[in-house]
């Protein structure tokens, strides 16, 4: 059953479930962060990300550990500087050369569906015999049936490594 109830920052009717109808105030987030921002300064603060030179808000005690905007330009902060190393042998094509060089199980399973020919439906689990998940080279990749199957293939070869296959 729904309560009809109206909110105290906009004025609106919005309706909330019964068991909320003595709690529910506002009608949506930007209602509730309106209402109790109302007269009071941003205290955050604009730093600029060392990697793309974006400008975004911090909060003062974080100004002295916040380097990057996002996750993202974090990464790619860390590749370029050499802390993370992508995991492939030497001889290898680079982590981002060609199109073979995917960087998630969803661009292995596409890649291999392309190269063997095979429908939507039929790649369950894609495998990398070499455990370097950004080598998508299709000698590289092996279709399982199930992840079962890709379990017991893992614990074969010594056990699970939870770092090295990105496909379960």
């Amino acid at each position: 059953m729904m309560v009809i109830k109206k909110c105290i920052a906009c004025n609106e009717s919005f309706s909330v479930a019964n068991n909320r109808r003595n709690s529910a105030k506002f009608c949506s987030r930007k209602c509730f962060h309106a209402y109790y921002s109302k007269g009071k300064k941003d205290s955050r603060i604009k730093i600029k990300c060392e990697y793309c030179d974006k400008e975004f808000l911090v909060y003062p005690y974080r100004k002295d550990t916040v380097k990057f905007c996002s996750f993202s330009c974090s990464a790619k902060y860390l590749f370029k500087m050499g802390v993370f190393k992508p995991r492939f042998k030497e001889g290898d094509k680079s982590w981002n050369e060609g199109n073979e060089m995917g960087k998630s199980a969803e661009s292995s399973r596409m890649y291999a569906r392309k190269k063997m020919e095979l429908k939507k439906g039929d790649i369950r689990i894609v495998h990398h015999i070499d455990n370097n998940p950004f080598n998508n080279k299709i000698n590289n990749l092996m279709v399982l049936p199930s992840q079962s199957e890709h379990m017991k293939l893992h614990y074969k070869q010594g056990g699970l490594n939870k770092n090295v296959c990105t496909n379960f």
